[in-house]
């Protein structure tokens, strides 16, 4: 469904948390193989459940965006998902952790 034909609210909520992740993703740079918060983290600071959160998430690794790497936890998969992304993942610097301290939008 095309964003611009409904309001956000229209959308279910995993529907629009994944967007909210993938927006920050965008705006912290974050590189392929970069970690991202834990769960926890993730569901203070999107204000949503744990199976919402892991919806999003799950929708987000359909995409190719994410994966889950069991007992460790999500990092950002797709190499052509960020404009330097592809310089970057191949360069010797170390990953680094995304931010959970972004803010977010106020509602």
């Amino acid at each position: 469904m095309p964003r611009g034909l409904f309001g956000d609210d229209v959308l279910p909520l995993y529907e629009r948390t994944a967007a909210r992740l993938l927006d920050d993703l965008r705006a912290a740079a974050a590189r392929p193989g970069d970690r991202l918060p834990s769960e926890r983290a993730l569901t203070a600071r999107y204000e949503v459940s744990r199976v919402t959160l892991r919806a999003a998430l799950a929708q987000l690794e359909s995409r190719g965006i994410v994966r889950p790497s069991s007992s460790r936890g999500w990092f950002v998969a797709e190499p052509g998902l960020f404009p330097d992304a592809s310089a970057a993942s191949t360069s010797a610097a170390p990953r680094s952790r995304v931010s959970p301290t972004t803010p977010g939008p106020t509602a």
